[in-house]
């Protein structure tokens, strides 16, 4: 069966005291607009997420378990959705859920470690389009020539070369 469902205006405060419990941080604000489709076939759930949060903001609540999660992630957790955050201070997502429905597992700190994967590969590309943006066009420009002389004369017909046979006398 095909599930479909929309959050809308969900304010995330609410969730503070679950999300503190398992990564040591607390929302101190934000706003949740989601939409959800999946698909259920022989127990396998397998869909996407689509989250909007709206000026999220986060609290260590408790020091030693955010210290641990930040670690965990390889960064502070204000960076990582610093990294995702737009110019509005809005994060957009699309997240992929799968699982197995008669052994469900699930983790808030796993939802972290998806969203800092997706940051900082996102971090990372617009470094390197950033910091090498010269040199990067200088070497798209040199590979599309290369690929059009290659393309050029690799659909020209092969030479064929006959062999002969030489003897020489000395």
């Amino acid at each position: 069966f095909e599930l479909t469902g929309n959050i809308a205006h969900w304010e995330l405060p609410g969730l503070s005291g679950y999300v503190a419990d398992a990564i040591g941080y607390g929302v101190q604000t934000g706003q949740l607009k989601a939409k959800l489709d999946f698909t259920v076939k022989n127990s396998q759930l397998d869909g996407q997420a689509r989250l909007d949060v709206k000026q999220p903001r986060m609290v260590a609540l408790n020091e030693q378990a955010a210290k641990d999660f930040d670690s965990q992630i390889g960064m502070p957790l204000s960076m990582a959705l610093s990294l995702l955050e737009d110019s509005d201070g809005d994060i957009a997502l699309k997240l992929p859920i799968a699982g197995d429905l008669s052994n469900p597992e699930f983790s808030p700190s796993g939802l972290f470690q998806v969203i800092v994967s997706k940051a900082l590969k996102a971090a990372a590309g617009h470094y390197i389009k950033t910091a090498i943006f010269p040199q990067a066009t200088l070497l798209s420009l040199a590979e599309m020539v290369g690929s059009g002389i290659y393309d050029q004369y690799s659909s020209r017909p092969p030479v064929v070369f006959r062999s002969e046979e030489h003897t020489s006398e000395l």
